[in-house]
């Protein structure tokens, strides 16, 4: 009899447990499924039948580095169609899209066309997509039709000729407040695409991030910077002429800047550049006195 009720005691506490999980409300079910990495949070389809499609409701959707090692330990390579799956099968918005494409990894243009289209019908409100591979994704313009994008990072990306036209023509992410270029001279690999022009159409722009390592091709329309308030400048060439003159004609079009970091080439990481802080606040000067914070890394006499 003591046997007896221990196992009914067990199966009781058992069926408590699967009715707490199977009766949680679908915003609880989100949250939690957020915290967990993308993999685990797909795997909790066999938890019940409840549960095969719970984790399609998850609002950030991160394919990361940790992603990438478990398709390739269990399945031995990444197939695009598993990106696409997920999209496909994923329902609702989705908050954060992050793609952390390994350094010896690939895709077909037609995938990243397929992921583009899918994120646009999703109300993506921020998108990340790290390249690790030296050759540059090509990014189809269609990317401009998520038009609740808020937040946008691309590492060693580029968009398909006449990028800018296409971004007049589409509206250009009318939401967009923060944009984040990493290695920007990869953009420039696309004739007639240039990223300084795609600026232009960012009414909301508030916060913006360069990456100008070995960048060659200058462009932006000085106007186009006048909502921004915080500008985020790395490698700065001191040596290149072209880069310091667009550098001083974008802070000199944001008259509404309030935080300005600068991280200029330190070419022999031993010895600051030869440019001092006397020169680039006598650049500055007379263009931003609304100034709050100012940051300079590698400037000689700057003490920063």
């Amino acid at each position: 009899m003591e046997s007896t009720s221990s196992v009914s005691t067990c199966e009781a506490s058992k069926f408590a447990v699967e009715d707490v999980i199977n009766t949680m409300l679908s915003n609880v079910v989100s949250c939690i499924l957020d915290f967990l990495p993308l993999q685990d949070a797909v795997r909790t389809s066999i938890l019940s039948r409840n549960w095969r499609y719970k984790w399609t409701m998850i609002n950030q959707v991160v394919f990361d580095n940790d992603f990438f090692e478990y398709i390739m330990r269990t399945k031995g390579d990444v197939d695009g169609r598993i990106i696409t799956r997920v999209l496909v099968y994923h329902e609702g918005s989705i908050t954060k899209f992050v793609l952390d494409i390994p350094r010896h990894k690939r895709f077909d243009d037609d995938d990243i066309y397929l992921w583009a289209k899918l994120l646009s019908t999703k109300s993506v409100k921020e998108i990340v997509i790290v390249n690790k591979n030296i050759t540059p994704i090509v990014l189809p313009t269609l990317l401009f039709s998520c038009v609740d994008l808020k937040h946008l990072k691309l590492c060693r990306c580029c968009f398909h000729v006449n990028a800018a036209a296409a971004a007049a023509s589409l509206g250009c992410f009318p939401k967009l407040l923060s944009l984040e270029f990493d290695l920007v001279n990869s953009w420039e690999l696309v004739i007639g695409s240039d990223i300084f022009q795609l600026v232009g159409f960012l009414p909301k722009l508030h916060r913006l991030t360069l990456d100008l390592h070995n960048c060659s091709r200058f462009m932006v329309d000085a106007a186009a910077a006048g909502n921004l308030k915080v500008l985020q400048v790395l490698d700065l060439d001191y040596d290149n002429c072209a880069m310091v003159s667009f550098f001083f004609d974008l802070i000199q079009g944001s008259p509404n800047l309030e935080i300005l970091r600068i991280r200029a080439i330190n070419k022999d990481r031993v010895f600051p550049s030869p440019v001092t802080l006397d020169q680039v606040k006598a650049g500055i000067t007379g263009y931003l006195q609304q100034l709050r914070n100012v940051d300079f890394v590698y400037l000689k006499d700057s003490h920063v």
